[in-house]
C-alpha cells in the first residue's frame, strides 16, 4: 500500500511540474541557504515552514522524486528532512492542496536550506446525494419540474433532458411523459464546491450537535417537525441513517426553501404548486463534541401545508471540517 500511495506521488507531482514550471517559483521561497557544520557529511538538511491558515497542513509530506527522503509536516506547520546533493527536485504535497515544485535546485553539501511553501488551498468537491422530488396532487395534472443546478448534475431518472415532463396521480405516483417510465419521485445527483454552513442574522450557527447512535431518534424527530410524511421520513432514514452512524459525532444542519435554492439548486414547476418544501440536510463528521469549541443555537425548523399541489424535495451533503470552521 504504501509503495502504491508513493508511485502515485511521484506521478502526480512530475505530471504538476511540467505544467507550471514558472508559476510555482511564487508559491515557495528561499529563506536561506547556509554551510552548517552539524549536518552530516554527503547531505543536506531541508527545513522550512507551511504557510496556510487554519491547520490544513496536517497530513503534508515535502519529498524528492523518488520518494526514498520525506518528511511529514507536523502539527506546527514545519517539516526536516536529509537530502543528497544530487538532488535537484522537492516537492510539496497534500490532497486539498495544491502541489508545489522546486525545481533545478543547487543543494550543496553540507549545507541547511530553509524553504518556507505558500500552497492555495483547493475548493473541496461534495456529492449533491439523492435529491429526489415528490409531486402529490388531489386531482390528477401534468406538471413540468426545470432544475437549475449550482454544480454538475451527474445522474437522473428518469432522465432529466432539459427538464421533467410528468403526470401527477392522486396516489402521489409520476408518469413521465417522455419514457413512459412510473416512478415515487423524480431524482437527481451533482457535484458541486463544498459551501459552508452560515448563520443566523444575528451571526449565531444554527444546527444540531449529535452522539450517531441516537441517529434515528434524532431524524424521526426532526423529519416529523418540517411535515414529512411517513412515507418520506423512512425513504430519508433509510439513506443518511447507514452514512450517519458509520461517524462517531455530527454537525448537522438544514438548509431549506430559499436558502435550499441558493445554495444547491434553483427550481422551477409548472403549474406553480400550491405548497412547496424543500429541505437538504449538511452533516460534518466529528471524532468528539469537543471539536464543536463555539457556539451555536438549536435550529428552529417547520412544518408546511398539505393540500391541493404540493412539491416535497430532500436531499443532503456531507462537508468537510473546513465547511463548518469557515462559519465561526
Amino acid at each position: 500500500m504504501k509503495s502504491l500511495f508513493l508511485v502515485s506521488f511521484l506521478i502526480s507531482t512530475l505530471a504538476f511540474a511540467e505544467k507550471l514550471p514558472e508559476r510555482i517559483a511564487s508559491k515557495y521561497v528561499v529563506v536561506s541557504d547556509k554551510k552548517k557544520e552539524n549536518v552530516p557529511d554527503g547531505t543536506v538538511r531541508l527545513k522550512g515552514t507551511i504557510h496556510v491558515s487554519g491547520e490544513y497542513f496536517l497530513g503534508a509530506r515535502v519529498s524528492t522524486p523518488n520518494a526514498q527522503n520525506f518528511a511529514e509536516v507536523n502539527g506546527s506547520g514545519t517539516y526536516e528532512m536529509y537530502l543528497s546533493p544530487s538532488d535537484t527536485l522537492v516537492y510539496f504535497f497534500k490532497a486539498g492542496l495544491e502541489e508545489i515544485v522546486v525545481s533545478d535546485y543547487d543543494f550543496k553539501e553540507g549545507h541547511e536550506v530553509i524553504i518556507d511553501f505558500y500552497p492555495q488551498i483547493h475548493p473541496d468537491v461534495i456529492e449533491v446525494e439523492k435529491p429526489v422530488i415528490y409531486l402529490y396532487s388531489d386531482e390528477p395534472l401534468t406538471a413540468t419540474v426545470n432544475l437549475e443546478s449550482k454544480g454538475d448534475m451527474t445522474f437522473t431518472y428518469p432522465e432529466y433532458n432539459e427538464g421533467w415532463e410528468v403526470q401527477v396521480n392522486e396516489d402521489g405516483n409520476l408518469t413521465d411523459l417522455i419514457s413512459g417510465t412510473e416512478v415515487p419521485y423524480l431524482f437527481w445527483e451533482a457535484e458541486m464546491e463544498a459551501f459552508d454552513f452560515g448563520d443566523d442574522p444575528n451571526g449565531a450557527i444554527e444546527g444540531f450537535l449529535i452522539h450517531t447512535d441516537t441517529t434515528v431518534a434524532f431524524l424521526e424527530n426532526v423529519l416529523e417537525q418540517m411535515g414529512l410524511n411517513s412515507t418520506e421520513a423512512a425513504d430519508f432514514i433509510t439513506f443518511w441513517g447507514p452514512r450517519l452512524i458509520e461517524e462517531k459525532h455530527a454537525f448537522i444542519q438544514f438548509k431549506v426553501d430559499l436558502e435550499y435554492a441558493q445554495k444547491i439548486a434553483e427550481i422551477n414547476i409548472s403549474p406553480e404548486p400550491d405548497h412547496m418544501k424543500r429541505i437538504y440536510m449538511v452533516f460534518t463528521p466529528l471524532e468528539s463534541e469537543d471539536e464543536i469549541d463555539f457556539d451555536f443555537i438549536e435550529q428552529s425548523l417547520k412544518s408546511f401545508e398539505r393540500n391541493g399541489f404540493v412539491v416535497l424535495e430532500w436531499g443532503g451533503s456531507k462537508l468537510p471540517k473546513s465547511s463548518l470552521y469557515k462559519a465561526i
